[in-house]
Formats: structure tokens, sequence, C-alpha cells
């Protein structure tokens, strides 16, 4: 796990059903997520060096959210296929692992991630067209200055 994720715990809790107790780890790269906070508030030239990361970041999250679509409604049911006794099985075990708070909780990181990628990529790619466009208006200027220089020494000339 720790070489997907930056962050894994650990921790074990007691499951009644089972009369002992279960070992989970939680795993999350929230630590990537929140250094690009500060690229959704503002954005300057230094900035516009990290848009590879935050492509990237953007890759990593779009698959996440159909890997969750995909177990979502797999983990929220027993499948039909298996028999009632192995079924009930299933049914309380997701219940005692309160498979659906932790399945809400995951879609609302999710949801954040997937927010704080999308406001930075736009913030970022609109300054990039900004600094383009205003580079192009200064070459514009220069050049009807340049053109109205001309045209001003070519009447001087012809009086």
């Amino acid at each position: 796990m720790r070489s997907v994720f930056p962050e894994v715990h650990s921790y074990r809790v007691g499951i009644p059903f089972f009369l002992s107790s279960w070992g989970f780890l939680i795993a999350s790269d929230c630590s990537a997520a929140e250094e690009l906070i500060p690229l959704t508030h503002s954005v300057d030239d230094t900035a516009v060096r990290r848009q590879p990361h935050v492509d990237e970041m953007t890759r990593i999250t779009t698959p996440r959210r159909m890997r969750h679509v995909r177990l979502e409604h797999r983990l929220h049911k027993a499948s039909a296929a298996l028999p009632g006794p192995a079924r009930r099985l299933v049914s309380e075990m997701a219940v005692q692992a309160e498979t659906a708070d932790r399945l809400k909780v995951l879609d609302d990181q999710i949801e954040v991630f997937e927010d704080i990628c999308e406001i930075s990529n736009n913030r970022l790619l609109e300054y990039s067209y900004y600094r383009g466009e205003y580079k192009l208006e200064l070459w514009i200027i220069v050049v009807l200055v340049l053109v109205l220089e001309l045209v001003l020494i070519l009447a001087e000339l012809m009086r």
C-alpha cells in the first residue's frame, strides 16, 4: 500500500458477529490534493510549471471515480448467485464493516480531489491563455506603432 499511497494507517476493531477483532488499513493521498489548494486561488508564472503535475493528478483521479462506481453497487448488496446463508454472512460483514458509510466517505474524498484538480487545471490554463494573449496584444501594439510611424514618415516625405 505504501508504494501507492503516501499515508497508510492500520487499526483493529472488534467485530461482535465473528467474536474477534479485525485489522483494517486506511490509505490516503490527501496530501497530494492539499498541495494543489494554493493553485485554486491564484496562479503566477512559477505555478504554470506545475501544470504537468496537476495533469497527472487529474489522470489519477478519473479512474478512481470509475473504480468507485464499479465497486459501490457490488459492496452494497451480496451477489444473488450466493446461497442464502452466504448472502446473509456477506450482508452482515458489510454491516459490521460499515461499508455504506465508508463508501460515502470515499465518494466525498474523490469528489473533493476531483474539484481541486479541476479548479487548479482551470486556473492554470486560464493564466496560460491570458499570458499568451497579453504577449500577442503587446506585439500587435508594437506593429501598429511601427506602421503608424511609417505612415507618418511617408506622409512627411510626400509633402
